[in-house]
């Protein structure tokens, strides 16, 4: 007995060395080097026939591990060009601009296919699958203007005399796909001597053979210091020809034209982003929209399964938008990006993509922790009133809990687009209702921010397996969720998932967000794969980081210029299915934080504008890390009392 004990004691330490070698290689401690591409720039931003494009490709490192011997490849489809270059050493969290000059050849049309590639001596191949990105420039005549055009001010020969004036055009050029509006404002001076009563403002194309080929509106209009501001926006129809189009400012009174400038806004139209396809997606199916309803729809579809082989298996109306969404089959063999380009040039004009596939922004539970440092940390405990009466908050996301003990009365509508019998089982969204609005001064359990506001519960999102946080969800239901969440007349909406950029999700946040519609997103974590992610990187979406209790960046967060402000994400406690309660972690719960406080906002005053309450919360927000906005913290800690103070301070109009 005494020799076997002898000899256990002498192969432990060479079994633990095998254990902790294994392990080590089995489970790393840190994240290993991650490549991607972000943005790809065009300088200018179209080609022209002879001329040279500048293109920047940024490459980012994702993970905390230098990489070494990293080679960029460029090419493109329809012309044959191929260049390559490369970069020494690339650290960990760091992103570098790599150059490629381009000549476009001089028979170019339309559009030219981009596609770009990195691999890097010291990245995994199990991380390889975000380092493509695809770009497209778009190609005009020589005598268009390529780059951003100079504001012409001169008037026509009628005009000489006329005591209108032309101050400018904020932005003076910009560029839309058929069906999208382009924003813009004017600058007018009226004449002293009379009035601005009864006058109207328009656009009219240049070219007479354009007219009713664009749809204007007025969105608003002010006189401020003697000068006549006017927002508009420019709608090209789908009968548009792509090409560059100038505007020329009219004022009417009636059915009279009293002035006109050929000084307004320079427009190209170009083709429509949905044929861009990159980030994951359903295989073997594609979502397309397209005006089109009963009858109609019916005998196109029927049209498009004898031409093209795509068979509909489910459509949807998005009331939001006025489209109708049908989500299609593929026929074996056939590429999904050949199918998208053939039915871009159908002639009923349909919008076709990608079934993009969305994940949730968490990273697990832990046994519950005694402590809720979320809402002192941002200033809750001190406001004064607010409560969120009154204001509906959407979460689109998995399944709610409403019979929990702290959420119950406070789930007020529920949608099931997954249609499946355990819709309050689900755990992300439970956790992201309690931290939103769970019941305060009830005896049991937590206080949300906004505990007086509505929850909308509409799942959109299951979970990778039963009792799991990580949920996904697709393209064709996140759509149908956020439509749904603006006709049940939602104020904010929450986002505490992540995917790839998506033009049909894009198009329905910018309209319900002219509409009055707050969106609130998760800034995203490490297992998201893409970058930058969407939504969040959308302009009209308050996009969210997560810190600790010490202010510190939360370590698995992505970081961006995206990134608009900061809240608490880790150790975070909130409701779980079952009466129960537990420990989160995950930008999904610092967005839940964020959009808890616009209900507050909005109790306090309801007129505000998204972009009013983005603002509100930026200029309020504490500063962390370097002065002004950086890419961990974004402008800085969500300040729940400062930004009451401030909403109090503003108009009610």
């Amino acid at each position: 007995m005494k020799d076997r004990s002898f000899i256990r004691l002498l192969l432990f330490p060479i079994l633990l060395t095998f254990a902790s070698i294994f392990c080590k290689g089995a489970f790393p401690s840190e994240p290993l080097a991650d490549l991607t591409i972000g943005e790809v720039r065009f300088s200018p931003p179209r080609g022209r026939p002879g001329g040279e494009v500048k293109v920047s490709v940024e490459v980012i490192n994702l993970g905390k591990e230098p990489i070494k011997g990293i080679e960029v490849r460029g090419a493109t489809k329809e012309t044959g060009w191929r260049e390559k270059e490369e970069l020494k050493k690339l650290g960990g969290r760091e992103k570098r601009t790599v150059i490629f000059r381009y000549t476009v050849p001089q028979g170019a049309r339309g559009t030219i296919t981009f596609q770009f590639s990195v691999w890097g001596e010291g990245e995994s191949r199990k991380r390889r699958n975000n380092n493509f990105r695809t770009a497209y420039l778009t190609i005009i005549p020589p005598s268009s203007p390529v780059g951003r055009p100079p504001v012409e001010k001169k008037l026509l020969r009628k005009e000489e005399g006329r005591e209108w004036r032309l101050e400018g055009v904020r932005p003076a050029y910009g560029s839309t796909s058929p069906g999208d509006p382009f924003r813009f404002e004017l600058s007018l001076i009226p004449p002293r001597t009379s009035s601005v009563s009864g006058c109207t403002v328009t656009l009219l194309p240049s070219t007479a053979s354009c007219k009713g080929l664009f749809k204007t509106t007025v969105r608003r209009s002010q006189l401020v210091g003697g000068k006549w501001i006017i927002g508009m926006e420019v709608t090209p129809t789908y009968r548009v020809r792509l090409g560059t189009y100038d505007f020329q400012v009219a004022i009417v009174k009636g059915r009279r034209v009293l002035w006109r400038s050929a000084g307004g806004p320079k427009l190209c139209v170009h083709g429509p982003p949905f044929a861009r396809v990159h980030g994951p997606a359903v295989p073997g199916e594609l979502v397309v929209t397209l005006r089109a309803k009963g009858v109609k729809l019916r005998g196109t579809l029927r049209r498009w399964e004898k031409e093209y082989g795509v068979r509909a298996l489910e459509v949807v109306e998005l009331k939001t938008i006025g489209l109708s969404m049908v989500r299609l089959a593929l026929p074996e063999g056939v590429r999904r990006e050949e199918i998208i380009r053939a039915l871009s040039r159908d002639p009923s004009r349909p919008l076709p993509q990608p079934n993009y596939t969305y994940r949730s922004c968490s990273s697990g539970a832990d046994p519950l922790l005694p402590l809720q440092y979320g809402l002192k940390m941002i200033g809750t405990t001190s406001r004064r009133g607010a409560r969120g009466r009154g204001i509906k908050v959407a979460v689109v996301d998995t399944g709610i809990d409403s019979l929990h003990e702290d959420l119950k009365g406070g789930i007020s509508g529920e949608e099931d687009l997954l249609k499946r019998g355990d819709f309050h089982k689900e755990i992300h969204g439970t956790a992201l209702a309690g931290i939103i609005a769970a019941r305060c001064h009830n005896g049991v359990g937590i206080c949300g921010v906004a505990p007086e506001a509505e929850v909308l519960a509409i799942r959109v999102c299951r979970p990778i397996s039963a009792g799991r946080l990580t949920a996904t969800t697709t393209t064709f239901l996140l759509a149908q969720g956020i439509d749904r969440a603006v006709l049940l007349g939602a104020r904010v909406v929450n986002l505490s998932l992540g995917g790839p950029h998506d033009p049909l999700i894009g198009r329905l946040i910018k309209v319900a967000s002219s509409q009055g519609v707050v969106f609130v997103a998760a800034a995203g974590d490490r297992g998201l794969r893409v970058y930058p992610p969407y939504p969040a990187a959308l302009p009209e979406v308050i996009a969210v980081g997560a810190v600790d209790k010490e202010g510190r960046p939360y370590s698995e967060g992505l970081e961006g210029r995206f990134i608009d402000l900061c809240a608490p994400g880790v150790d975070i406690i909130s409701t779980a299915p079952g009466n129960r309660y537990n420990f989160f972690n995950g930008t999904s719960m610092a967005s839940a934080f964020v959009s808890g406080v616009v209900a507050l906002v909005l109790q306090e005053n309801p007129n505000l504008t998204p972009e009013g309450i983005g603002q509100l919360l930026r200029e309020t927000a504490h500063d962390l890390g370097p002065h002004g906005k950086d890419e961990q913290f974004g402008w800085g800690l969500l300040q729940v009392k400062e930004a009451l103070d401030f909403c109090l301070e503003l108009p009610r109009k």
